[in-house]
């Protein structure tokens, strides 16, 4: 999860167009071209500002709800470079759109970073343990959309598959002749390793410089490299930067994350292994 720079096999298909009186929708803005933002509300709280971060595990509301929150106890959090003390607190009538939770495990933070970076007030960062499994993100037409059990497929979408019991949702790399596990980060813009689980590939890229990432736990630096011959899901993913986090293990065996929108796919779709499209779907790359 990047602040605001901060993963299940790719496929092409696509989900039909709702109307605009579809209630199975909701519209969203799009900031810095990745960073996805919708109106919800908390507890009677309506116009609240969240962001849709498929990376956040579990999701996390700032800390100026908490007055709308029942705090259950203080968890100490790995945040990537930093383990943090933060409140885990249960949330009642959380909803986004055609999204309802009477109740959800959150944590508590202060979001004043991604509110200062966006130039809007952000309110919360709401994952799958929210969103579910069965949705699309539609980027062209800047619709979140929540899937029935069958849906008409079409060209040029990306598809995730993302069991229920699972925490993340993980996309496959395959990079010097190993396959990488990887985040399926809708919060962050970039391809991004941790170091201590790519160890083994390092000689293989290219630095070519630094940055700096700020989020819950403050600013990180990365490294800055460029691989050659990756590929996703067998697709080329050709001469591509990515950062390297120096300073995370990476949680659950994962060996980095990538964010949704450097995909360059028109609409990405999160479905449980079990759901089946009604036609045929070929395997595909998303656009370059």
């Amino acid at each position: 999860m990047r602040a605001i720079k901060s993963l299940a096999v790719l496929i092409c298909v696509s989900v039909s167009l709702a109307t605009a009186e579809d209630k199975s929708e909701i519209s969203f803005q799009l900031f810095r071209d990745y960073v996805i933002v919708v109106k919800g509300g908390v507890d009677g709280q309506s116009n609240l500002h969240f962001i849709v971060d498929t990376g956040a595990v579990p999701s996390v509301l700032d800390k100026r709800l908490m007055k709308n929150v029942k705090a259950v106890r203080t968890e100490k959090v790995s945040v990537f470079s930093k383990n943090m003390d933060l409140t885990l607190a249960e949330t009642t009538n959380l909803s986004v759109g055609p999204w309802q939770q009477a109740s959800l495990s959150v944590l508590i933070s202060d979001l004043s970073f991604a509110s200062e970076a966006l130039g809007v007030h952000i309110d919360g960062m709401l994952g799958l343990d929210f969103f579910g499994t069965s949705f699309s993100i539609d980027y062209n037409n800047k619709k979140l959309r929540k899937l029935a059990d069958a849906y008409e497929p079409a060209e040029e979408d990306l598809i995730i598959y993302h069991a229920p019991e699972a925490l993340f949702a993980t996309v496959q790399m395959n990079f010097d002749g190993r396959t990488l596990k990887l985040l399926a980060d809708s919060g962050t813009s970039d391809l991004v390793f941790f170091k201590p689980r790519v160890q083994h590939c390092l000689g293989k890229m290219k630095t070519v410089g630094k940055a700096t990432w700020s989020n819950i736990a403050g600013e990180l630096s990365m490294q800055r490299v460029r691989l050659e011959r990756a590929s996703i899901a067998g697709q080329a993913w050709p001469d591509r930067e990515a950062l390297i986090m120096n300073a995370s293990k990476g949680p659950q065996g994962l060996d980095g994350m990538l964010g949704l929108s450097s995909l360059n796919a028109r609409r990405v779709v999160f479905i449980p292994p079990n759901l089946t499209p009604k036609v045929p779907v070929s395997q595909a790359a998303s656009r370059p």
